[in-house]
């Protein structure tokens, strides 16, 4: 399995009451043993222990996948 940081954009709120409310999407930046990829999906995981069981997992669409960097 090879660790990535995918950079990827997500819906935000906020959650009181606000006058200047500008609409848009927040940048996560996610590290993780790449899982599985796909034309539509990508799934990592924060945990790997020895056996190369995962714990933690996480997917996003690829179409809010802006960089994938290969970390090993």
């Amino acid at each position: 399995m090879r660790a990535v940081l995918i950079t990827w954009r997500d819906s935000c709120t906020e959650g009181h009451w606000a006058h200047d409310a500008q609409p848009g999407l927040a940048e996560i930046r996610s590290v993780g043993w790449l899982l599985h990829q796909t034309d539509e999906l990508i799934t990592i995981a924060q945990s790997l222990d020895s056996d190369e069981n995962t714990a933690e997992r996480l997917t996003v669409p690829v179409v809010t996948v802006t960089d994938i960097t290969f970390l090993q």
